[in-house]
Formats: structure tokens, sequence, C-alpha cells
């Protein structure tokens, strides 16, 4: 039995169950566990951060944008070129020469481009932090699964055992003329259900298994997860962890730097209506002045039509959709911090509520019936009855407890969730 399911329950012989059987469940757990890859919950986020495809495609994206850092701050290409004229003129070859020009950027174009595109890149950057994060919490999440589920069917073994004992021993008495039919069936239909529990277990098992495989990239490998269950009191404020998601989530800083990417992108618009100058010259033999020659020329272009006004207004608008995004993104994470939190505090109660009470109560109920046994005031079948409750409200409990450690990491993990999400 898990060290976290409470007392120890007796069975038949007066001995605790778990005393009476540590030997044969000790040899029982080595011999699952030696099925099994043994792993701990940190290396399942560890590995999984590692190994997980969509991280390595979010940090490849983000670096993408150093390109375009590197891009932006660039000077433009000069431009050479060969021209001739005059040629066949009073039967000359003409005027023959080489051009050279060279657009210069003025202003503070340059650097408002490497601003923009620095910033797009910061923005990009969180979003690395968002998968990661994501993979994290996805690692945690799968990992609880498999734990839980470990311990689940261990104890759905065991009820299933019990099952098997009282509808035998049923059998004997229906045999014997002790009982009637319909008690016999009725132990029969509860052996029934106890292996249709332990079936769906298993597959649970068998799923949770899977997903640490995939999740960890490690595909056809079975997985025991080697961390005990520490259930703690609820020791979260709600007011002080929801500051620290506000302050800290990923989404909001990924949000916020959209926002000062939308707004240098206006820097950078605005900076373009700064016209360039192109200096351009040349060189030239005429050969029918029999004279080499040449020239330098000047040119801007005059802001009369184009004044990059609709790039500038497009960029205006988009810092008004980042400064409503951000907005959306602080009240998404309200409305979801304060559901989880409320999904916590219910999952808290329910395993609060095992722990203070009903764990204790059917631990007292199957010592009583024991008691009873060997009083001879009740049958052995009244006796495994309330060993099956007993261990079906474990089973219950245990379910319990995943949903508090699950909601626990969520909430930790600022309630990212979906690693494999297209980004």
């Amino acid at each position: 039995m898990p060290a976290i399911l409470g007392s120890q329950p007796k069975g038949l012989n007066g001995q605790t169950v778990r005393a009476s059987q540590k030997e044969e469940e000790t040899d029982a757990d080595a011999q699952e566990e030696d099925e099994y890859e043994k792993i701990t919950m940190d290396q399942i986020t560890s590995w999984a951060v590692a190994r997980h495809p969509a991280l390595t495609q979010a940090t490849q994206l983000a670096m993408a944008y150093d390109g375009d850092v590197i891009q932006a701050g660039l000077q433009n290409n000069p431009t050479i070129g060969y021209y001739s004229d005059d040629v066949g003129v009073c039967g000359e070859a003409g005027l023959h020469g080489v051009a050279v020009s060279q657009e210069f950027i003025r202003g503070q174009k340059r650097a408002a481009r490497r601003s923009s595109a620095q910033a797009a890149r910061d923005a990009a950057g969180w979003s690395v932090e968002i998968r990661k994060k994501k993979i994290e919490n996805d690692a945690y999440l799968a990992g609880y699964r498999l734990l839980i589920a470990q311990k689940k069917e261990a104890v759905a073994q065991k009820l299933l055992e019990i099952c098997q004992h009282s509808a035998d021993i049923s059998v004997e008495l229906y045999e014997a003329g002790e009982i009637s039919a319909s008690d016999a069936l009725q132990e029969k239909v509860e052996l029934s259900e106890a292996q249709m529990r332990l079936n769906d277990i298993r597959v649970e098992h068998a799923a949770a298994s899977q997903a640490v495989s995939v999740i960890l990239n490690v595909p056809d490998t079975s997985f025991y997860v080697t961390d005990a269950i520490a259930i703690q009191s609820l020791d979260i404020d709600e007011e002080d962890l929801f500051r620290e998601v506000m302050e800290n989530s990923p989404e909001l800083k990924k949000a916020s730097a959209d926002l000062a990417a939308a707004q240098a992108a206006v820097r950078r618009q605005c900076a373009e209506t700064l016209v360039d100058v192109t200096v351009s010259g040349n060189v030239f033999h005429s050969y029918l002045e029999k004279s080499p020659g040449g020239g330098v020329a000047v040119s801007v272009p005059v802001r009369v039509h184009n004044r990059n006004q609709g790039n500038i207004l497009r960029a205006q608008r988009e810092v008004q959709a980042a400064e409503a995004n951000l907005e959306r993104v602080r009240q998404a994470l309200t409305i979801r911090f304060r559901e989880e939190m409320a999904k916590l505090h219910a999952a808290w109660q329910r395993v609060e509520l095992y722990q203070e009470g009903v764990l204790d109560d059917v631990d007292e109920s199957v010592r009583l019936a024991q008691e009873a046994y060997r009083g001879g005031a009740c049958s052995s079948l009244e006796l495994l009855s309330a060993e099956q409750t007993m261990y079906g409200v474990y089973v219950s409990y245990l379910d319990s407890v995943r949903t508090f450690l699950e909601t626990r990491a969520v909430l930790q993990g600022f309630m990212l969730r979906g690693g494999y999400d297209e980004p």
C-alpha cells in the first residue's frame, strides 16, 4: 500500500494488511519496477525540455530574427556600370566610360530599423520561454498521471485479490447452504466490477507511461516514476501567487514585448520619411575629342505623393492592436487563474476530507469488522466487504490527489499547457 494512504488496516489474522503482506508486496513491487525504466519527476521535466522538438522549433524561429537585426543595419550597396555614347559620330568610336553611384541613408534610419528588428527578436525570445514552460508543465502533468496510475494499479490489484477471496468463500458457503444464491451472485458481481476497475486502471497506466515516453522522445519505453507522493497543506497565498503570475507570466511578457516591437515599428516608419541622397560619378574617354572626362551628380527624391503615410498609419494601428492584446492577455490570465484556484481549493477540500475523516473512518470500519469477525459477530464475507470498501475509497482518494497535484503544478507553471501546439 502506498505510504500516503493513512493508517494500516488489519487483515483476517489480526495483523495489519501491510505488515502481513510486507514481504510479498515488496517483492511484487520490485518485480514490477524491474520491468520498467526507472525515472524521477525531475528527470522527466529536464529530459523533456532537452529533447522536445517544439522547443527546438521555437528556438530556431527566434534565432532567425538575428538575421533581420543584421540586415537592418547594413548600408546600401553601390552601383557600378558601363555606358557609351556618340558611337559612330564622325566615324569615331564615340564616348565610353564607367559610372558609379551610391545611395546614402540619412539620419537615424538604420538605427531605427535595427531597433525595430531587435524589438521583434526580443518578442520572439519570449515565445521560446512560453514554449519551454508549456513543455515543463506537460512533463509534470504526464509524470503525475503516471505516478498516480502506478499507485492506483497497486491498490486495484489488492482490491481484486480481496474480491476473488470473497467470491471463493461465497461459493463454498452457498454450496454448504449457509448463504442464498442472491448473496453468492452479489459477490460474483463485485468480483467482475473489481476486475473491470483494474482493467481500466491498467489502460490508464499504459496510456500514462506512453505519454511520458512520447514527451521524452523515447518511443517503446515503459517508465516507472520512483518519487513518493508528498501531499502538503494548501499553503499557497492566492493573492501573492496572483501577483507573481501577473508580474512574471511569460504570456504577459510576450504581449508587452509585442507592444514594444509595434512601437519600435512606428518609430522606424516615421524615420523612413527622411529622404536619402544618391551620389553618382563617372569617368569616360571621348574618342571624338581625343580626351578623358568625368562628372558628378547628386539626387534626392521629392516627397510629393509618397511620404510613407500608409506604412506609418498601419504601424500606429498595430500599436493599438498590441495594446488591446496586452489587456486581453491580462484579463484572460485573471480568469484562468481564478478558475484554477477554485479547482485547486475544491481538490484540496476533497483530499483534506479523505485525510482527516474518510480514510480514518474506513480504516476504523475494517478494524471493527475484524473485531466482530474474531468474536463471531460477523461473517468472513462481511469482513471482506469492509476491506473492499476500504480499497475502493483509496482509489478514489488517489484520484483526488492527482487532481490536486496537477492543478497545483498548472498554477505554479503560469497555467501554460500544450507543448505540441502550433507556435
